[in-house]
């Protein structure tokens, strides 16, 4: 659940990526860093970075929401099979970006991870089905990919947001973020207008 903020008037959100060893989680959050804070172009991620790229980034201002400020941080949550660490990372979050590996050889590696963090959601108490949770089919540039209609029909049965995404030049990876927003901030609104990301 966000926390609000009623002595500073502040929402602060927080958006995690999950999904597969090296599907691209930290490149999707560097590039939506990058976008959110029109900044210098980053260095490509290392390889081992995904294993502990816990850090939240510092807040970025999204705009007003009912007369509150709406903060959001992003981090990365690595996949329980290369990183045997604390698991709890994952109660923080109020919306998840799962970012699949669209390559054909990565169908097994996507639905285990899939299912992992939904078994990780529940031992955390959380409604798997009543959570903020958006699809990155990444890695679109590359050959040899399974079709999004199989992506959708094998990760995305309930017809989550989804996005096709090319993590290493930002392409749909900011719309992805902006869906997942929306979600998280439907929660705690009862209707009229959300908070509009530019870019």
């Amino acid at each position: 659940m966000p926390f609000v903020n009623h002595m500073t008037r502040e929402i602060h959100l927080r958006i995690a990526y999950c999904g597969p060893f090296l599907a691209g989680k930290a490149t999707s959050l560097r590039q939506a860093k990058q976008a959110l804070a029109r900044g210098p172009h980053l260095a490509p991620v290392d390889v081992e970075e995904e294993l502990f790229y816990f850090g939240l980034t510092p807040p970025f201002e999204l705009g007003k929401l009912r007369g509150f400020s709406t903060m959001l941080e992003l981090y990365l949550i690595p996949d329980a099979l290369t990183y045997q660490g604390p698991r709890l990372e994952i109660r923080r979050a109020d919306g998840f970006i799962f970012v699949a590996d669209s390559q054909i050889d990565q169908r097994s590696s996507n639905l285990a991870a899939l299912d992992r963090m939904l078994i990780e959601l529940k031992g955390n108490e959380l409604d798997p089905a009543s959570t903020p949770l958006v699809f990155q089919y990444n890695k679109q540039d590359l050959p040899y990919l399974l079709p999004v209609e199989a992506l959708e029909r094998e990760l995305n049965p309930s017809g989550r947001p989804s996005f096709e995404t090319v993590a290493t030049t930002g392409e749909g990876v900011l719309d992805a973020l902006k869906a997942c927003v929306r979600q998280v901030l439907l929660g705690i609104t009862t209707g009229g207008s959300l908070v509009t990301l530019e870019g």
